[in-house]
């Protein structure tokens, strides 16, 4: 090494340890000795110990209008960074940026040289993403190399003010080092910090949420940018799947809206495409192979990237700070892959043809989001990340049927408050019309009649138990009882209140008289179950193969309390159907009322019809419903409901 060299070092040096401010002259003459080619090359480890304590003590002019602007000096910078401690690491790009931003508007050639450097090289990015993710890293420090990122972005900002074309070029090529070098993820871990989660929620979202607007504003065709073809190799990457494929989906109308779409849009998109994770393009590359309806890619693309920004745009003004949204807004980029993944499956689950049944498909987006908002409700006290990653498993979950279940559910519930003054009238209609139909069902079972036992068939004493045939007679007014030898595959002919056997139950049964029980007479039942244990050895080695049978004694009671017949029924069916059915006919009554089968049937028709019908209404955007404040005979908004109860046929 030359001894002029050293002795230059040697003087800059004595000069730097003053620790007194430079003035303009001697930051000049501190400037060539170190960040000259010649000599950062000959000594590259002295002019190396130099740039920190020169960038503290350089003269502001100078340092933003010859040393930020100079190639060698962000080379020696990058270097330096990758040694210096975490606050070293701060001090020097704070003072950087504290002297830009006192006066971005008198220093715009430096911010274009800043923004460059930043944007072209990861190694400034990572290294703070690198020391602000250290575990041991002190909440001070760590606040201080934030503001070194909310400064970097605030130069964008400034850039976009003074010269679109050149923020055009930086600004995603910024947003995509600041992806790939994991800074939205470091800043969602970070959220637990109330200091710096209120750092991140007031002063670097807002100015994130600004570059936005900036790319959302500006066309891809408006300024020349790198971006564009990055777009177009990440598409050529996912759609290469053969050349007459590639013809295939390139010549479709997906296309068309290419030259219309914004940066953002770009951004968005390119960033989806590039993700490492493979499954959205494993099944999408299986699509284009097999499929004759290609899955609409970049339309699809263009409207999740829509939805997505709107949504976390709102989110994100709306917050309040809250920690489940932030992380939301901070991970943009894993919800667009998670919803363009599940889009497409839900593409080939629902045989998906063209852009009308894509834009069905992406009408089920808000509905997820909306199943989002429940599940989080009922997840308290998750980490940052635990929210969004709930978030993502919430947008696998819900597949095309949930998806199309949950949109259903959220129509009836909107007509339900739309009509909300008049659904208990409408309601009581549709119990009355399905309490008539389960009564008529009733109704016509009894009238069939059912072979029920006379004696108890599990008496072991009892050798040929007895059968009745039962039946209620046309005029629904009494019920018919005969006794015969044995159950029958042919049902007895019933004349003029009278149980007539057929072929195969000729013998003897003509002699038996027909029991005529009047159901005015029917006050009460009795009724409990018998049950038939096996006899199998309690030997857990065993594995009992007997079923146990069950039956339901029956006894019919008038008002004073005497037996006026019993029977045993072999089958809750059969139990539903009687029991029900003579309490829906007469007076008759169990203590226990009808059965929950009975009345799970009723709730569950009264539901379906409620629903089918009230989702009639979502058509009818002139149909409103009119809240009478005076008592009238206008019934116009309870004649609409009652129009939907009419013509309803069940199967």
């Amino acid at each position: 090494m030359p001894s002029s060299l050293i002795q230059d070092l040697q003087r800059v040096r004595e000069t730097l340890e003053l620790n007194i401010l430079l003035v303009e002259d001697q930051s000049r003459k501190c400037f060539d000795i170190i960040f000259s080619p010649a000599n950062s090359s000959s000594e590259p480890e002295g002019c190396l110990n130099l740039v920190g304590d020169f960038i503290l003590k350089c003269d502001s002019s100078f340092l933003c209008k010859t040393v930020i602007t100079d190639l060698q000096f962000w080379e020696l910078l990058k270097e330096l960074l990758a040694d210096a401690t975490a606050d070293e690491l701060a001090s020097y790009i704070n003072r950087i940026l504290t002297e830009i931003l006192d006066q971005p508007g008198s220093h715009k050639e430096s911010l274009a040289s800043l923004c460059q450097a930043v944007s072209s090289d990861e190694t400034i990015m990572d290294t703070l993403v690198v020391n602000l993710s250290t575990q041991q890293l002190q909440p001070r420090i760590a606040l201080r190399i934030l503001d070194c990122i909310i400064g970097f972005l605030t130069c964008f900002k400034f850039l976009s003010l003074y010269s679109p074309s050149d923020a055009a070029h930086v600004i995603p090529s910024f947003l995509f080092t600041c992806l790939d070098t994991g800074l939205w993820e470091t800043l969602t871990s970070m959220l637990s910090s109330h200091d710096l989660r209120i750092e991140i929620f007031e002063k670097l979202l807002p100015i994130r949420r600004q570059l936005f607007s900036f790319l959302k504003d500006v066309k891809i065709d408006e300024y020349e940018t790198p971006l564009k073809k990055k777009l177009l190799v990440a598409l050529d990457h996912t759609i290469n799947t053969g050349a007459a494929r590639q013809s295939k989906f390139e010549n479709s109308s997906d296309f068309d809206d290419f030259a219309k779409m914004s940066l953002l849009q770009a951004f968005d998109i390119t960033a989806f495409l590039e993700n490492e994770n493979l499954t959205f393009k494993k099944t999408f590359t299986e699509q284009l192979l097999f499929c004759s309806d290609p899955f609409p890619l970049f339309y699809a693309s263009l409207h999740v990237c829509d939805t997505l920004n709107n949504l976390f745009e709102n989110i994100e003004i709306e917050s309040g700070g809250q920690i489940h949204n932030l992380s939301f807004v901070l991970n943009k980029e894993q919800f667009m892959y998670a919803l363009m993944d599940r889009l497409l499956k839900s593409w080939v689950e629902a045989k998906g043809k063209n852009i009308e049944d894509l834009n069905s498909l992406l009408e089920l987006i808000p509905i997820t989001f909306d199943r989002i908002s429940k599940s989080l409700s009922n997840s308290l006290n998750l980490t940052p990340q635990g929210y969004f990653r709930l978030a993502l498993d919430v947008i696998r979950e819900v597949d095309y049927k949930l998806s199309r279940e949950l949109q259903l559910d959220s129509i009836r519930e909107a007509r339900y408050e739309k009509w909300s003054s008049h659904v208990n009238v409408f309601e009581n209609m549709l119990s009355n019309q399905v309490n008539d139909y389960v009564h008529h069902q009733r109704l016509l079972q009894l009238q069939k009649g059912t072979w029920v036992y006379a004696d108890n068939p599990i008496d072991i004493n009892i050798k040929f138990p007895r059968v009745y045939f039962m039946v209620l007679s046309a005029n629904q007014v009494n019920l018919l009882v005969k006794e015969f030898p044995k159950i029958s595959e042919r049902t007895p002919l019933i004349e003029d209140n009278e149980i007539l056997a057929s072929s195969d139950t000729q013998q003897n049964s003509d002699k038996q008289n027909t029991m005529v029980i009047p159901l005015s007479s029917i006050s009460t039942f009795k009724s409990k179950e018998i049950l038939l244990n096996d006899k199998t050895p309690q030997d857990s080695h065993l594995v009992n193969v007997i079923q146990k049978n069950f039956y339901t004694e029956v006894e019919l009671v008038d008002k004073n309390n005497r037996s006026v017949l019993k029977i045993f029924f072999d089958t809750k069916e059969a139990i539903y159907s009687w029991l029900d059915g003579i309490q829906l006919v007469s007076s008759a009554k169990h203590p226990n009322g009808l059965s929950q089968g009975t009345m799970d049937q009723v709730e569950t028709l009264i539901d379906i019809r409620k629903s089918v019908q009230m989702i009639n209404l979502a058509g009818d955007d002139d149909m409103k419903p009119v809240d009478y404040s005076q008592d009238d005979e206008e019934y116009y908004d309870i004649n609409t409901l009652k129009g939907l109860t009419r013509d309803f046929y069940y199967e």
